[in-house]
């Protein structure tokens, strides 16, 4: 349903965005409307409605996203410095830095 729409944007006198969603109140005050019975129909810009739809959206992927296993956390990934990182490589380990981030790639080096 288009409920929450009236919440998100009090002043529009639509409840529905699109001129064929369900929304009798919204084509009866338009019908009101184009007889001179009603007047100064508020609508919220369109800029804004796509900002709550988008927002309305990240929510969704916000709340599956915390259901996926992301693996370790930036903050709690060990630090190591240049001369160890070094080190590494002169052993054979095949290092690459993105980001900030050492990736141990030598496993796909042979592929």
């Amino acid at each position: 349903g288009y409920h929450n729409f009236h919440h998100e944007f009090p002043q529009d006198y639509r409840n529905a965005i699109r001129f064929y969603q369900y929304d009798p109140t919204k084509w009866f005050i338009y019908v009101m409307y184009l007889f001179g019975q009603a007047y100064d129909l508020k609508l919220f810009d369109d800029n804004v409605i796509k900002q709550g739809q988008i927002q309305m959206k990240q929510r969704v992927i916000d709340r599956l996203a915390s259901q996926v296993d992301w693996g370790t956390p930036d903050n709690e990934l060990p630090l190591i410095s240049r001369a160890v990182f070094n080190s590494l490589q002169e052993s054979g380990y095949k290092l690459i830095l993105v980001n900030d981030g050492v990736h141990d790639v030598t496993d796909f080096m042979s592929e």
